[in-house]
């Protein structure tokens, strides 16, 4: 190749990648300037969990007057869009993005409760599946077990996760919810057991018993220790010994002892 040649297929790459810079550079000029002409809101809502709906999303949005409709791309902001929306108790995730479609994009998934529980003070709210305390909302009550009784836990108004009681052996001496969720979490992933609870009640003791859906009025748990263990005794006897001695046979069961399944027999 000559030394012309070289000079002239420099020029060419050169003027080449002008080009490609100009035209990324008008593009993302238009995209910039392009209205926002609709806005799209998917909500991962349910039967079972419908917290949030795109009504109260454009309310979250407005209070904090951020612009949706007729905003340019560069008027959007995206990131004060999603903590906007974030600060509504329920909501797990956020994401909102713009497309070249002229369509605003917003993205939610709410907080799936595993129990709700009541304290002694007439507090209500929900731990998730993930071990987090939000509050109940007026609009939608979920259908889970409810936890009762003398439950005084103040966790969940500090911000707290259940991971950080537990991880405090002094604050999950103070409360009972830690437990309430440990026996709940598991529950919760079985079907057979999610089923047959119906409430979860902590005793004078700070124990926990389980109320069924039949069978006995109530089984008491005892504390979280071994609670694996525990619930896998409880399906084999409502399984295996129920159906042998007759579901009305016994009142109540007793599972805190390793090993143990204590039967009290109703009166006849």
């Amino acid at each position: 190749m000559s030394k012309k040649q070289k000079v002239m297929r420099a020029v060419l790459i050169f003027a080449s990648f002008g080009l490609i810079v100009t035209l990324f550079g008008f593009v993302g000029n238009k995209k910039g300037n392009a209205r926002i002409t609709s806005v799209s809101i998917q909500i991962d809502n349910s039967e079972e969990v419908r917290f949030l709906n795109e009504t109260e999303v454009n309310t979250l949005l407005a209070e904090r007057n951020l612009k949706t409709i007729g905003a340019s791309n560069n008027q959007l902001e995206p990131s004060r869009m999603e903590q906007a929306i974030l600060a509504h108790p329920a909501v797990k995730t956020a994401n909102v993005y713009a497309g070249f479609d002229g369509v605003l994009h917003i993205e939610i998934e709410q907080r799936k409760p595993i129990v709700r529980v009541l304290d002694l003070l007439n507090n209500s709210y929900y731990i998730d599946e993930e071990g987090n305390y939000f509050p109940t909302i007026d609009r939608f009550t979920c259908r889970v077990p409810v936890a009762t009784g003398f439950i005084t836990d103040r966790f969940h108004t500090r911000n707290m996760k259940i991971s950080e009681v537990m991880a405090n052996d002094s604050l999950a001496d103070l409360g009972v919810t830690d437990d309430i969720y440990t026996y709940m979490a598991l529950i919760h992933r079985d079907k057979f057991l999610l089923a047959l609870t119906e409430q979860l009640y902590v005793n004078f003791d700070g124990e926990i018993e389980l109320i069924p859906k039949a069978g006995p009025t109530s089984v008491l748990l005892g504390n979280a220790h071994m609670a694996e263990n525990k619930l896998s005794r409880l399906k084999v006897f409502y399984r295996k010994g129920l159906p042998l001695v007759g579901w009305d046979t016994y009142s109540a069961l007793n599972l805190k002892y390793k090993e143990q399944i204590i039967c009290t027999k109703k009166p006849h």
